[in-house]
């Protein structure tokens, strides 16, 4: 649908020939000088409502969003899964380096459990990473992505 006319040009089309003096197209322009600036006001919000809805929970999209927002370009989002440590098993024929712990004492009794990805259930959806310099706007990051992300969705933010 278009929306966009000139309310000015308008007036000196369609006004007859006999009222093209200049104080009729003074008075007349004066007299439609309300419509002119509600007209733009109304462009003017139509414009961000456009912009607005294009926003959608995908992952560019919210990530676009986030970094326009916030006017940086270091947000963006991380999914759970892939803070999921890789776990490699060496064969006997493969050169394996001796692992030193140099933090933790001589004899370090920690046990390790192996999970399959499928039986790994994060606590979140996915991860936003923002820069420590936002800090402060954690609670408006949070606020900005509840609402465009679709109910149910879990996510947590992390300070790099």
């Amino acid at each position: 649908m278009r929306y966009s006319f000139n309310i000015n040009r308008l007036t000196d089309l369609l006004l007859a020939k006999m009222f093209h003096k200049p104080l009729h197209l003074i008075w007349l322009k004066t007299a439609l000088s309300p419509l002119s600036t509600t007209y733009a006001a109304f462009m003017s919000y139509r414009s961000n409502k456009l912009a607005v809805a294009t926003i959608n929970s995908s992952v560019n999209r919210l990530t676009k969003a986030l970094n326009d927002r916030f006017e940086v370009t270091d947000i963006y989002l991380v999914h759970q899964l892939d803070y999921v440590d890789g776990a490699y098993e060496y064969l006997s024929t493969d050169t394996h380096y001796e692992e030193f712990d140099y933090l933790s004492g001589e004899f370090n009794n920690q046990q390790d459990y192996d999970f399959f990805s499928n039986e790994y259930v994060p606590d979140v959806d996915f991860v936003v990473r923002v820069p420590v310099a936002l800090s402060l706007k954690v609670n408006e990051i949070k606020a900005f992505i509840l609402k465009y992300t679709m109910a149910g969705r879990r996510f947590t933010i992390e300070l790099y």
